[in-house]
């Protein structure tokens, strides 16, 4: 499997639209039919356009800041990471969800974002959202270190 995610596209895919300062867009995390992860960043208006190239993996929302100085702050980075591992839970279940649930779910409990509830077992976990009290059921699988690797570049997605 191979997860070369890149940054922020400069333009919609969709319509091929140059983004402008403050436009908001849907970042879209698809896995195509060879296992390769790819990234694409649609205005918000063409998202009902948007044909995926494979199987939706995870979304988020977020402006567009065309200030080079301006950095993304620690807030939005957090609400980006809560946005993706809430829309993992959506459609059809993959052992690539899965991994990423996992990871995002420890990700943010580490933050105190999310609280793990009960007792683990060794097929899953339950967590419960601090803010708005969801729970979530995340599974817990075995994953070999190449998975864990080639996610690495899955956290720089965020920035």
């Amino acid at each position: 499997m191979e997860w070369s995610i890149k940054s922020s596209s400069r333009q919609c895919f969709v319509s091929g639209v140059s983004f402008s300062d403050e436009n908001e867009i849907v970042c879209v995390v698809c896995l195509d039919s060879s296992g390769e992860v790819n990234r694409f960043d649609v205005l918000c208006e063409h998202i009902n356009d948007f044909v995926p190239s494979g199987k939706i993996l995870g979304q988020w929302k977020k402006r567009i800041s065309l200030d080079k100085n301006q950095k993304i702050s620690e807030f939005q980075r957090i609400a980006h990471q809560e946005e993706f591992f809430f829309s993992l839970f959506e459609g059809e279940e993959s052992k690539e969800k899965n991994i990423l649930k996992q990871l995002f779910a420890f990700l943010l409990e580490k933050k105190r974002i999310l609280r793990p509830l009960g007792k683990k077992n060794d097929k899953k976990q339950k967590f419960i959202h601090i803010k708005t009290k969801k729970e979530f059921i995340v599974p817990l699988e075995e994953f070999l270190p190449e998975d864990l690797t080639s996610l690495e570049n899955v956290f720089g997605m965020f920035v």
